[in-house]
Parts: C-alpha cells; structure tokens; sequence
C-alpha cells in the first residue's frame, strides 16, 4: 500500500476513518434491530453521524435513496458533504477519486459485510 491510500485509509479524518466509524455504526445497529429494512438501517446510520438540525429529514431520506441501498454509497455521500476535497478531486483528479472510492469500498466490506 502506497502512502497516499495508506493516508486516505487511516489519516485523522480521512475518507476510511469516515467509512470505518458508517460501517461500525451500521453494524451495530444491525446487530441491535436486526428487523430493521436497509433503508431504515441506512437512515438509523446516517443520524448516528448528523442530528436532525444538520441535515433535516428530507434531505436525510433523499441521501439514503440516492445511496440505493449501499452502505458504501452513503459513505461516498456524508464524505463529500464532510471533506471538500473530495469534491475537487470527483473534478480535478479522477484517479484520487477513484482511490478514494476502492478504499470505501474495502472499509464498509470489512467492518460491515454485506451492506
């Protein structure tokens, strides 16, 4: 692993560490509401990180629609609201995005199989 996923996967508030804490927190909710639907666990997630006065509920449930049911895609999503230079790089440098995204992935797979 090169520096640059080593840092994109573990650094202080990096894009991992945002996926790890998404994954963990789905998993325990899971584990804890088991008959949960995946939306319902998704949005259960999602304010585990935001209350209600940082992203109302509309806009909470657009974001776990958008996410189709992946928890990694709704990672992808609170890591672009949170790092601002994800968004450049969706832009300026595909290939860190691309990292960035493989390395979601990777996270949310291991802390959170299968969601």
């Amino acid at each position: 692993m090169g520096l640059g996923k080593w840092w994109i996967t573990h650094g202080p508030g990096s894009p991992g560490s945002v996926a790890k804490a998404m994954a963990m927190a789905y998993s325990r909710l899971k584990t804890a509401s088991p008959s949960l639907s995946k939306d319902a666990l998704l949005l259960a997630t999602l304010r585990t990180r935001y209350s209600v006065y940082e992203i109302d509920e509309a806009s909470a449930n657009e974001m776990v629609k958008d996410s189709k049911g992946r928890l990694a895609e709704l990672t992808n999503q609170v890591i672009i609201l949170e790092i601002p230079a994800a968004t450049g790089a969706m832009v300026n440098a595909p290939n860190a995005y691309f990292l960035l995204l493989e390395v979601v992935n990777e996270v949310t797979a291991k802390f959170a199989p299968g969601a």
